[in-house]
């Protein structure tokens, strides 16, 4: 009985470890997927246009979350809304949560621009885990109930987005695969600092079109030399707007590459918080961006604080503190009860704001690309 029992816990031992380290299973067709025609709270069909890009999935995968950040104890004064809330929900989800110091990592990730350096971090992270989503520092979950597993698609090693605001590929925020192409495209990418031209480069993000392009559309670098010129004359964020909807433009509307894909404008995991104005729908929203806790206004500000000083302050989705010690796996929810229900809204809401800003940034990416014209 005794030799029975034990192979009885070995066998249970190793079901529940293949169970959380096999890979996640790729999508198929019969994956719940967000539609673009949904009912509204009106009974209506509503059209989406900017339907997220996530599938529901019931495998557990091997996944970190990752800031990289210049001093901790800093990131956690001026980021400690974002953190509270990104470190509750990868306790209940069971992912591994890192806020890495560069200074950490000073003696394998020696790039000059901090920007840069945080990539070549990521290449070292990922050595030990399967996926790693790296997330600027002031990045919140509010809707813990999404996974991470729903935006992975074994088809591709890596996945970005697209900037609502702009026409950028995001640099601030992926999803990557533990394998060797992954480790060195990320390596390449934060050594191509050493590409940079004396100019307004933009960094990591105006850098990202350039190797984006010369990894997977070597072949169009005649068509790429006039964009490229933009960037070496650029003196300005209109000039880096030039620059990278030219090279966009050259490369063509593709999303979808050999190991990499980007997602479409309003589909990703992440959007700016101001988006709407600070309000969110649990029907389509997962994390939001902007939360500088030295930006926050309270509720009756929106509208005049808007107008006075720009689009980077945010009401917080929270009256309360996130308790991290209520944040276990496996736990029941804990955040219903410190959500400002004032800022949660319907998805047509969302879907709303979001349409009139997109029509803005079209406008001025058209002008932008117009503007090409004077660089010839």
């Amino acid at each position: 009985m005794g030799d029975a029992g034990d192979e009885g816990k070995r066998m249970i031992h190793a079901f529940f470890e293949h169970s959380i380290r096999t890979p996640c299973v790729p999508r198929s067709s019969t994956a719940e997927t967000s539609h673009s025609e949904e009912m509204g709270s009106s009974g209506v069909a509503h059209t989406e246009r900017f339907a997220v890009s996530r599938s529901k999935s019931s495998r557990k995968c091997n996944i970190t979350v990752a800031m990289v950040v210049g001093d901790v104890a800093t990131a956690e004064r001026d980021y400690g809304t974002a953190l509270n809330s990104m470190r509750c929900y990868c306790r209940m989800q069971n992912y591994k949560f890192e806020l890495v110091e560069d200074w950490d990592y000073q003696n394998v990730c020696r790039q000059r621009d901090f920007m840069f350096r945080r990539h070549c971090i990521v290449a070292h992270l990922l050595r030990d885990t399967d996926w790693l989503v790296f997330l600027d520092a002031d990045v919140a979950v509010v809707n813990p109930k999404v996974r991470i597993e729903e935006y992975i698609d074994l088809n591709y090693d890596l996945t970005f987005y697209d900037r609502f605001v702009n026409w950028e590929v995001a640099a601030g925020s992926y999803i990557v695969r533990n394998t060797p192409w992954a480790r060195d495209f990320l390596l390449k990418f934060a050594n191509f600092e050493e590409h940079l031209p004396d100019s307004f480069h933009g960094t990591d993000n105006g850098a990202l079109h350039v190797f984006l392009q010369q990894t997977f559309y070597p072949q169009l670098s005649d068509e790429a030399h006039v964009c490229l010129s933009v960037w070496e004359r650029a003196d300005s964020f209109q000039d880096l707007f030039t620059f990278e909807a030219c090279i966009r433009t050259v490369m063509g509307d593709v999303h979808e590459f050999d190991k990499a894909r980007i997602l479409k404008k309003g589909t990703g995991w992440v959007r700016d918080i101001w988006l709407a104005d600070s309000k969110w729908s649990p029907d389509r929203d997962f994390m939001l961006h902007g939360l500088k806790d030295e930006n926050q206004i309270g509720f009756g500000q929106g509208l005049i604080v808007n107008i006075i000083f720009g689009r980077f302050n945010w009401r917080s989705p929270f009256v309360e503190r996130l308790e991290l010690n209520e944040c276990s796996a496996g736990s029941n929810w804990k955040w219903d009860n410190v959500y400002d229900k004032k800022l949660i809204v319907s998805r047509e809401e969302v879907e709303h704001h979001l349409k009139r800003v997109f029509a803005e940034v079209e406008r001025r990416r058209w002008k932008s690309l117009a503007a090409v014209a004077s660089y010839i």
